[in-house]
């Protein structure tokens, strides 16, 4: 994977974070975060892909920055990744 793709995914997932705060349609968002997960295939990081496949977009964004995901105390026991 590419540091541009790694980098464009980063700023859609903030751009897509920024637009639920703001309560505005994420629509082009999804779109373009779909088109790049299928884009980047096999050559992301096994993690980052499950992620992405997940739709676990904060989770994703987490790794991102840091290299991994950080825990949500509020997430359901049922998707927590054990």
């Amino acid at each position: 994977m590419e540091a541009g793709s790694f980098e464009e995914l980063k700023i859609e997932l903030e751009s897509m974070f920024e637009r639920i705060a703001k309560k505005e349609n994420i629509l082009e968002n999804i779109t373009r975060l779909t088109q790049l997960q299928q884009e980047i295939g096999l050559s992301a990081p096994s993690q980052l892909r499950h992620y992405l496949e997940k739709r676990s977009y904060k989770k994703a964004l987490d790794f991102l920055h840091q290299g991994y995901a950080t825990e949500d105390n509020n997430q359901p026991d049922c998707d927590r990744v054990k």
